[in-house]
């Protein structure tokens, strides 16, 4: 478990801006539920605050551009805060659990391992790195995600080691972002508003034969789709990605120390959705090494 705080000693602006305050903690439980058997679980906690976040000008002799001390005008903080109605703030949080069971069946092995997560951050922050008023900023990102993977291992000491699995992920992600123009007048809000969802799918196998105490090959395969959808005001989009990608390696050991292979593979990013505009989906990445 740790804990820490920051304390903001400066004689300029509001007190206490800038204050810092960070907590985490996180916890491992190893169970050996038989000779054959064994799970560990795992959680941890974290969360952040502080109570200063915004863009100030810097001045050395009159030039901005060539700061290193911050210049900061007496009344910069209160007036902006007051303009804005609230002072600057921002506060993360996150937690997660796995586990992971390890089962010895005889000649093969069974591996579960479950995840979950979840992301929290609310901030409020006045912007425009000028020394007046110009905006402020409230975004917010909730967060929750989960997986799952379930492995088949064979048992090390033959000369055919192979592995066969399936994965599975999925998330859901909130994106709420407000922007206020307080100098105009009347003062303009806005609202920028968007909901991604993912669900992915795997399955993998791979195979190495030893042909001698040196030489080995390997080769292995992956199948991946991933399906992603972008809620907005008066939007419903979605798009999926899918592709089969191939791996083999030959490998030679030339010493106890030393060793040398030649490889190829295949690899696969599905395309995705910008939060903030109605652009159509990106486009996938695929990569041949």
């Amino acid at each position: 478990m740790e804990n820490s705080s920051k304390k903001n000693l400066s004689p300029k602006g509001v007190d206490g801006f800038g204050d810092e305050d960070a907590f985490l903690v996180r916890g491992m439980l190893d169970i050996d539920i038989n000779e054959n058997a064994s799970l560990l679980l795992s959680a941890d906690y974290s969360s952040y605050e502080d109570n200063g976040v915004t863009n100030i000008p810097l001045e050395v002799s009159g030039d901005p551009l060539l700061s290193l001390d911050p210049y900061i005008p007496d009344d910069f903080f209160v007036a902006n805060v007051a303009d804005a109605g609230a002072a600057p703030y921002e506060k993360r949080e996150y937690k997660g659990a796995s586990a992971t069971l390890d089962w010895d069946l005889g000649s093969v092995v069974l591996t579960s391992v479950t995840g979950y997560r979840e992301t929290y951050q609310d901030t409020f922050f006045i912007t425009g790195a000028q020394p007046f008023e110009f905006a402020n900023f409230s975004p917010t990102v909730d967060q929750q995600q989960f997986s799952q993977e379930l492995r088949l291992s064979s048992d090390s000491d033959s000369k055919l080691e192979w592995i066969v699995g399936a994965y599975y992920f999925t998330e859901d992600s909130i994106y709420d972002t407000g922007v206020q123009f307080f100098w105009l007048d009347p003062v303009l809000d806005l609202q920028f508003f968007a909901d991604h969802s993912v669900d992915a799918y795997a399955m993998f196998g791979q195979a190495t034969y030893n042909l001698s105490e040196r030489l080995r090959v390997t080769a292995g395969l992956r199948y991946s789709t991933e399906e992603k959808s972008r809620v907005r005001p008066g939007e419903n989009d979605s798009d999926d990605w899918s592709a089969t990608t191939p791996k083999l390696v030959v490998q030679y050991d030339l010493g106890d120390d030393s060793m040398m292979f030649a490889s190829y593979s295949e690899g696969f990013k599905s395309g995705t959705f910008d939060s903030f505009n109605s652009a159509p989906a990106i486009d996938p990445e695929y990569v041949k090494a």
